[in-house]
């Protein structure tokens, strides 16, 4: 097992603060699984739409489980469970409903039916599931669980009615079992106590895991520090660079082990470290990748998931990472390409980037052996050879670009292999990475900042240029812009 650290509790509170919605969300993701799961945890079940739901995501939550009816003297109970999820929901509780039909025939009806009881006569929003059994031959393996008194020592043994419940504390262990007579209003004081446990466990550093993102979603998934994230494999996520601590702090928290920068700025490793993740520096143009760093790219994404989940960006994470994430999910087996392809426009990949488009609609599965083949001692970060040689790469870029303005911001006639949006982009990634170099700390501040604000234009123009419609005259007026400053740099440094 990995070694992880303890950070500050500011940063965990902020990684800590996404919304927190309890009826499960059919785009929401599930946690990443760890095999020591508590045991009353370790259970998938079917939500009241027939969604899988891990309920392992509810470990470091106060959990309440509840065998509900709708045909029962205590299905009043429903009000006061609904006002209990109101008044706690947000500072850490869970309420669980299990749909049950084991007394007296008084949960008869459908899933649907009972959502829609549910939602018409209580305004239920807390969890519910598909209907189950908690008692009898065909007893469902939670329930099963829950009162076994050897299993579960808590528990008061089996259900003899609608409306029982079980506490669990934050560690997900069944702290009380409580028959059908206790009311919610009269949990409240062991509710808190359990709450209570929650706040201080954030106090003293114990980061909660975070959602992962799955093949379910539709849109891009957000955390405290990282943008624009797609799962393109079970454990294998692309999105943006992550934003300092707090960025590292989330992926930890999502349980990632290895992160994989396409990105042509260096990563930054030692932050990296410091939250117990390893980075792995293979960069890729805007144009796309040869065979050789697609064959890279599969091997340490192959070998590093082994670890634990994989975490793949570049700058934004909406286009490099995204086309290589898709080759390499193309590669292993784990998608088709036209999958990988939607998958890509869900992250936001423009249409510009033919050549990413390419390198995973063109790509196929890759045979082990070739895969074997590739050497594994890949580099932490990858440096391009010197400062001079990357202004000399800048004056290069910004004839290529002085061309496309002259086509109209498009690709000249006479250049067609020049695509607009990679040339800006390529030309933003070497001023970050310089900007962040040896030169510009040896230079001084004003030199950096000459940089950085370059590189923020150089930026602005790539991603005008990678709108549906770029406006050609805001272009010109940015690229104008940037020259001036790269000339009055220039004039101030070039000794």
């Amino acid at each position: 097992m990995r070694n992880r650290i303890v950070v500050s509790a500011a940063l965990l509170l902020a990684a800590a603060a996404t919304p927190s919605f309890a009826r499960q969300d059919p785009n929401e993701v599930q946690p990443p699984r760890r095999p020591d799961v508590p045991a009353a945890l370790d259970f998938k079940m079917a939500d009241i739409d027939g969604k899988e739901i891990d309920l392992a995501r509810y470990e470091g939550k106060v959990v309440l489980m509840v065998n509900v009816a709708s045909k029962c003297g205590y299905t009043p109970q429903y009000e006061g469970l609904e006002q209990l999820h109101q008044r706690f929901h947000k500072k850490g509780l869970v309420i669980l409903g299990f749909p049950a039909n084991n007394f007296r025939n008084q949960e008869p009806g459908s899933d649907e039916e009972i959502k829609q009881f549910c939602t018409d006569k209580y305004d239920v929003h807390f969890q519910l599931f598909s209907k189950v059994s908690v008692k009898g031959e065909d007893i469902c393996p939670l329930y099963k669980r829950l009162t076994d008194q050897e299993q579960t020592p808590a528990s008061l043994g089996e259900i003899n009615w609608n409306f029982e419940k079980f506490l669990l504390g934050p560690d997900g262990q069944v702290v009380k079992h409580y028959r059908s007579k206790t009311t919610p209003e009269m949990l409240v004081e062991d509710i808190e106590a359990q709450l209570a446990k929650v706040k201080e466990a954030e106090k003293i550093g114990a980061l909660p895991r975070l959602a992962e993102p799955t093949l379910a979603d539709t849109a891009v998934r957000e955390h405290p520090g990282l943008h624009n994230m797609v799962a393109y494999h079970d454990d294998f996520i692309s999105g943006s660079a992550p934003e300092g601590e707090q960025g590292f702090a989330s992926l930890a928290a999502m349980g990632v082990a290895t992160v994989i920068s396409v990105d042509g700025a260096a990563p930054d490793v030692e932050l990296a470290r410091r939250c117990g993740l390893r980075y792995i520096h293979l960069p890729i143009g805007y144009n796309g990748f040869d065979e050789q760093r697609q064959l890279e790219l599969v091997r340490a994404t192959r070998d590093a998931i082994a670890d634990g989940p994989v975490y793949i960006h570049c700058h934004h994470g909406q286009h490099r990472s995204a086309g290589a994430a898709a080759a390499i999910a193309v590669s292993l087996g784990w998608l088709p390409a036209d999958a990988a392809v939607q998958r890509m426009h869900i992250s936001g990949t423009s249409p510009e980037y033919k050549g990413l488009y390419a390198c995973a609609a063109g790509a196929a599965v890759i045979e082990p052996a070739r895969i074997d083949a590739v050497s594994a001692d890949f580099p932490e970060v990858q440096r391009p050879q010197g400062f001079v040689k990357g202004m000399v790469e800048i004056d290069e870029i910004n004839e290529r670009l002085k061309a496309i303005e002259k086509a109209g911001w498009t690709t000249p006639a006479d250049h067609p292999d020049l695509v607009p949006v990679a040339e800006a982009g390529r030309l933003a990634d070497l001023l970050r990475f310089l900007a962040a170099g040896d030169r510009a700390r040896r230079e001084g501040s004003d030199f950096a900042g000459h940089l950085t604000a370059d590189q923020v234009v150089a930026q602005k123009i790539e991603d005008i240029l990678a709108a549906p419609r770029p406006d050609a005259a805001q272009l010109s007026e940015q690229f104008q812009r940037l020259n001036a400053s790269c000339k009055e740099c220039h004039a101030k440094y070039r000794d």
